[in-house]
C-alpha cells in the first residue's frame, strides 16, 4: 500500500494528537446496534455468505474516511491510500488464525478469493501476518452472541490500527439488528469520525 506523510501542522488536531499519543490507553471506542434488515434480506435472496459480505462493506466504509487510513509512525502521521482487512478466522481445531483480505475488488471477485483464503486459513493459518501490518484494519467477529459492549486486547506500546468487531444479529420489532464495535487511536480519530463511519456503512448496506 502507498502512503504519504501528513504534517501535524496541517491538521486541526495538533494538540489532540500530541496529548493522546502519549496516553497509556489512548483508544476511543463505540458500539451500536446497526439495522441491517434490508441487507440481510438481500443476502438471503442472493445466497451470499454473511461474514464476507458484511466485511466487504465495513472495509469499504472505513476506507472512505481518511482518518481511519492514518497511522502513527515515528511520532508523526502517515496516511495509506487504501487499507486491507486482517481478519480473525476460527480454525478447524478451534484455535484461530489471521487472514488478510483485499476488499478493493469487485464484490464477486472478492467473494471467490475470500472463500478460498478463509478455507486455507482454517487449515494452516497462524497469527503472523505476511502484510505490512501497520496498513491493516483489524477485524473480528463473535457470531455466537449479541452484545452491548466489548473489551479488546491491545498491545503496549499502543498501535494505531482501527479495530472493527461485530456479533450475532437478532430480530427485534421486525428489524434485524447487529452489534458493531469500533476501537481506534484517539490521537487520530474522534467520535465524529466513528459516527461518520457508521453513517457511511448504513448507507452502503441499505443501497
Amino acid at each position: 500500500m502507498n502512503k504519504k506523510v501528513i504534517s501535524i501542522e496541517d491538521t486541526n488536531r495538533k494538540e489532540h494528537f500530541l496529548y493522546f499519543k502519549n496516553i497509556g490507553y489512548p483508544y476511543v471506542g463505540l458500539t451500536i446496534h446497526l439495522d441491517i434488515t434490508h441487507f440481510s434480506q438481500d443476502l438471503k435472496a442472493r445466497g451470499n455468505p454473511f461474514f464476507l459480505s458484511f466485511l466487504y462493506y465495513v472495509v469499504k466504509a472505513a476506507n472512505t474516511i481518511p482518518q481511519f487510513r492514518r497511522r502513527i509512525e515515528n511520532d508523526g502521521i502517515v496516511e495509506y491510500d487504501y487499507c486491507k482487512a486482517s481478519c480473525v478466522i476460527l480454525k478447524n481445531d478451534n484455535s484461530f488464525g489471521y487472514c488478510t483480505l483485499d476488499c478493493n475488488k469487485p464484490f464477486s471477485v472478492f467473494l471467490d478469493e475470500g472463500k478460498e483464503r478463509i478455507e486455507r486459513t482454517k487449515e494452516t493459518g497462524n497469527i503472523q501476518e505476511d502484510e505490512n501490518v501497520e496498513s491493516l484494519f483489524f477485524i473480528s467477529c463473535i457470531p455466537w452472541v449479541t452484545y452491548t459492549s466489548i473489551t479488546q486486547a491491545v498491545p503496549f506500546p499502543p498501535d494505531s490500527n482501527p479495530r472493527f468487531t461485530w456479533g450475532k444479529y437478532t430480530q427485534q420489532n421486525n428489524q434485524t439488528l447487529i452489534p458493531v464495535s469500533v476501537l481506534a487511536h484517539h490521537a487520530l480519530i474522534d467520535g465524529l469520525h466513528i459516527s461518520q463511519f457508521f453513517a457511511e456503512l448504513e448507507n452502503l448496506l441499505s443501497a
